[in-house]
């Protein structure tokens, strides 16, 4: 009995571990970024509904050069991106939650997927910042195509936040954040 329950912990061990590492990838990139061009971009959310998307396509364009994308795929293309992610209303169905039931970052339809040269994916709005705020919203698959694909396991969505303008530009997990039953949101899983 207690050897599925090992295997389980030590599995979650695993997806922790490349979250993290996942994440410190993309922190330093949004680190660098910022770096060479002198000054934050206007680019990022400071409160529920204070959103700075001015710069945000130029942004995203330096940010992907730093991640070392290696293909960009339309998510519809399953021949190319080889994943399915479920929406916000099959991970509601399933017993996941969400922290903000009005988002549905997953139930629009223009997402990229960019595959980085260490098989994670970055899931992005593929509009323009004059299109939408969605362009502050990006997710996160830690291992791309190896699964288990699922929301608080492999699959983090995020959002650039500044809590002020004295701070830098980091990624949370706030306002539209979900889980599947079982997972984590990124901020829980930064304490493991």
């Amino acid at each position: 009995m207690t050897i599925p329950t090992l295997v389980s912990k030590y599995r979650m061990k695993i997806l922790v571990s490349q979250f993290k590492k996942s994440y410190a990838t993309i922190q330093n990139a949004i680190n660098i970024t910022v770096a060479e061009n002198g000054t934050p971009y206007e680019c990022y959310n400071t409160g529920s509904a204070n959103y700075h998307v001015n710069e945000c396509d130029v942004f995203f364009n330096d940010l992907f050069k730093q991640l070392k994308v290696i293909k960009t795929c339309n998510y519809e293309d399953r021949d190319c991106a080889q994943v399915n992610y479920k929406t916000k209303a099959e991970v509601l169905a399933d017993g996941g939650s969400v922290i903000n039931t009005a988002c549905s970052f997953f139930d629009i339809y223009k997402q990229k997927i960019f595959i980085l040269s260490d098989g994670s994916y970055i899931i992005h709005f593929a509009g323009t910042a004059a299109e939408s705020h969605n362009i502050l919203f990006f997710a996160i698959d830690t291992n791309g195509v190896k699964g288990p694909n699922k929301w608080g396991y492999d699959l983090f969505y995020m959002v650039l936040n500044r809590e002020n303008m004295n701070k830098d530009t980091v990624v949370m997990d706030e306002i539209c954040a979900m889980k599947e039953k079982g997972g984590y949101y990124v901020s829980e899983i930064m304490m493991e």
